[in-house]
């Protein structure tokens, strides 16, 4: 039975988010555990559903800072920071309100968005596969067009995508604009077979366009940091 269908729910219980068993998190718990604590706490503190928010924070976002809550010091939580942003677990904005923070992929934890609390295992399995779901996009192929060089429909429905593929593409489509039509089989192939990384590169890319950090094409500088990135 899944856990948010159970009337035994613990006492203070909101929801829930996802551990990812990676390489990179082990690696980051040997470099500094504090740092995978940080995450945790970003992920806990979330975003998760729409509605109204007082800070205004967006799908994702997290307010930190009271580093004494979660057992560091002033250090501990600068360091772990440090970590998180160099290797680009997670971004952090300062307001006046506090600072803010975001994981940048899934390689930590997944923060689950938009989850009916009543959906149950199966359902969920079932609407991970592609061919249970109908979801409009732009992201299918042409009708007789090869997968690895053509561009995609702007139309029809993508079946060919899982649906944590589906939206890392959609991200890749928003932030190429119109040089997606060029290079969305290149991306849709790599989504499939390297959608971790793939989730790296957008996330670079959107930060560095946010940063006014691109000084060529959106195109070629997710190209450059599909070649940086392992």
């Amino acid at each position: 039975m899944d856990a948010r269908d159970s009337n035994d729910k613990p006492e203070g219980w909101r929801g829930y988010f996802r551990s990812s068993r990676t390489d990179d998190a082990l690696e980051l718990m040997k470099l500094n555990p504090l740092a995978l604590v940080l995450a945790y706490v970003i992920a806990s503190r979330a975003k998760w559903r729409d509605g109204f928010n007082r800070h205004a924070l967006a799908m994702g976002e997290a307010f930190i800072g009271d580093f004494e809550n979660y057992g560091m010091s002033e250090r501990n939580y600068r360091t772990a920071k440090e970590h998180l942003s160099k290797w680009r677990f997670a971004t952090f904005k300062t307001t006046n309100k506090g600072t803010i923070a975001k994981l940048m992929d899934t390689r930590l934890f997944e923060v689950v968005t938009d989850v009916p609390d009543r959906q149950s295992a199966g359902s969920r399995q079932a609407a991970d596969d592609p061919a249970d779901r109908q979801p409009t996009t732009n992201l299918e192929l042409k009708s007789g067009e090869q997968e690895s060089t053509k561009a995609y429909s702007t139309t029809k429905s993508a079946k060919k995508l899982s649906f944590q593929q589906w939206g890392i593409a959609r991200r890749i489509e928003a932030a190429l604009g119109p040089e997606w039509v060029n290079d969305a089989g290149k991306w849709i192939n790599r989504v499939k077979s390297h959608r971790a990384k793939c989730e790296r590169v957008i996330a670079e890319v959107e930060l560095a366009s946010r940063e006014s950090r691109i000084n060529t094409t959106p195109a070629r500088y997710a190209e450059q940091i599909w070649k940086e990135f392992r």
